[in-house]
């Protein structure tokens, strides 16, 4: 059966003027009344939400409200967040620091994107942590996420404590209700400050089951604006937002094989695929000095993959979490550090869980020949600059699809990543294994080069590297498909068209 989730509605070339969204707040700002107050929730009850909510507007069509003699209310520092400018838009933060190194210069010959009418101003209250890890400095969600917000002219509020760490909890301890419940409550204090100093038009979190209470979220929803949360990792991290995931008006949802799961609990998901910055990825003036790389963390198949490639005589290197020689052979605390019976017990769980043990040992066997026989190829981590001039510093940039250890089954898990629209902006030629769902993103073969096994991966690696105009055509195509259809921007133009087109926001 076809799919019949909702898609990316095309973006309008309809031009509305700020003036809609500021006539649309102001109509929201009928009463000093916190949101969350006793007497407004006891009211809510009793009140339809259209009372409460702003209503689609069409500057067309609209008539200037006869003023009610109230004394408009004065914007109000939100706690201990400082107001500071982007390039175009506004963001409202708190606890950010500068990015580490400076941009580097663009490209001449760089593609640039194709001007496209201003969109209504938004105001949004954004819920996200600035890195995905934190054991090494990075911005990488902000630079994704936040960033090309404020430079579409949006005016953000951004709300970044404390995101991080409950990352790492799981939801389903009841140890985790305690932080949890801390964080609701910080959250549901930040909207309303945010929403008394200027009424907000949407509240965008990047969050799981371990953040906050559903009944908070749609509080919000009924009181305040629309929420909508962003997840990915859904192929084998959907049980982290399962219970909260119905209490948002949307789910963005990057996998296309997770939707039926969000479904099937009662949210409601949006597909929207993830994207990349062109302000922050982009080609950079660099003679390439290694035959092919991969930046990321050691786990599943890389290990095996990455000796195929050095053992086949390609000038191949890994920088990441796991990677460095001079590291353990086992990551501390796992079963293989504790020991032989340690190691001969997580093996039996393993086999229990479905996983094939024999995979088990031969990914140690191939870590321990890697690193006795390629030392000079592995390397740590790399800060976001870093991890940016890779792409241009490379031949090949490499992509692995799998997940976890689910390569150790008879059925391994696979999904794109950000990786994916990474490589390709910054104007790498990418190589990563094959799915059916990268064909939405880019013609294969054309605009990027798919695996389908580690003999061929080896296979094209060495043509590629063999035929420089060949690798270069692949290159700029795929460069040029990131820059047209895969930027953050055309993703956010994207869910504004699908939040108007539902009336969730102000047209």
């Amino acid at each position: 059966m076809a799919d019949q989730s909702p898609t990316l509605a095309p973006t309008s070339n309809t031009v509305h003027g700020p003036a809609v969204a500021r006539a649309a707040r102001a109509r929201r700002r009928t009463s000093a009344r916190s949101p969350f107050s006793a007497a407004s929730l006891e009211a809510s009850r009793f009140m339809p939400r259209t009372a409460t909510r702003r209503q689609p507007s069409h500057s067309h069509c609209r008539r200037r409200r006869p003023s009610s003699g109230r004394i408009r209310r004065p914007r109000i520092p939100i706690g201990r967040h400082s107001s500071g400018r982007g390039r175009r838009g506004r963001t409202t933060r708190q606890g950010i620091t500068p990015r580490l190194t400076a941009a580097p210069p663009r490209r001449e010959d760089a593609a640039r994107p194709v001007p496209r009418a201003r969109e209504p101003t938004v105001r949004i209250f954004l819920v996200l942590a600035a890195s995905p890890n934190p054991t090494f400095a990075s911005s990488l969600w902000r630079s994704n996420l936040h960033d090309p917000l404020v430079a579409m002219g949006h005016d953000v509020v951004l709300f970044e404590e404390g995101v991080l760490p409950l990352f790492d909890l799981d939801p389903a301890l009841t140890s985790t209700a305690g932080p949890r419940g801390i964080f609701t409550q910080r959250f549901l204090d930040a909207v309303e400050a945010a929403h008394r100093a200027a009424p907000l038009d949407l509240v965008l979190t990047y969050v799981s089951d371990s953040h906050l209470e559903p009944d908070a979220v749609r509080r919000v929803r009924e009181r305040v604006a629309p929420v909508v949360n962003f997840f990915c990792n859904n192929i084998h991290q959907f049980h982290l937002v399962r219970r909260i995931a119905p209490a948002f008006d949307l789910c963005l949802v990057p996998e296309h094989a997770a939707l039926a799961r969000y479904r099937a609990v009662g949210a409601e998901p949006l597909f929207w695929p993830m994207a990349a910055n062109p302000d922050v990825y982009r080609p950079l003036p660099l003679a390439p000095e290694y035959g092919a790389t991969f930046a990321g963390q050691r786990y599943g198949e890389r290990t095996t993959h990455l000796l195929a490639l050095l053992d086949a005589g390609v000038d191949a290197h890994a920088f990441g979490q796991g990677w460095s020689a001079d590291g353990p052979l086992a990551a501390p605390g796992s079963a293989e550090a504790r020991g032989v019976p340690a190691a001969a017990a997580r093996l039996a769980l393993d086999a229990l869980r479905g996983r094939l043990p024999w995979r088990a040992l031969a990914d140690r066997a191939a870590w321990r020949a890697l690193r006795a026989r390629h030392a000079a190829a592995l390397h740590g981590p790399l800060d976001d600059a870093g991890y940016v001039a890779l792409f241009s510093r490379s031949r090949v940039s490499l992509g692995f699809l799998d997940l976890g250890d689910t390569h150790r089954t008879l059925r391994p898990l696979r999904q794109v990543r950000l990786r994916e629209f990474e490589a390709t902006m910054a104007g790498a030629f990418y190589l990563t294994g094959w799915l059916e769902e990268l064909g939405e993103h880019y013609v294969l073969g054309r605009e990027i080069e798919c695996y389908r096994s580690r003999a061929e991966l080896v296979d094209k690696c060495r043509w590629y590297l063999a035929h420089d105009d060949a690798r270069a055509a692949v290159a700029r195509a795929g460069h040029a498909r990131a820059r047209r259809d895969h930027t953050w921007t055309r993703r956010f133009e994207a869910l504004f068209a699908e939040l108007r087109r539902r009336g969730r926001i102000a047209a």
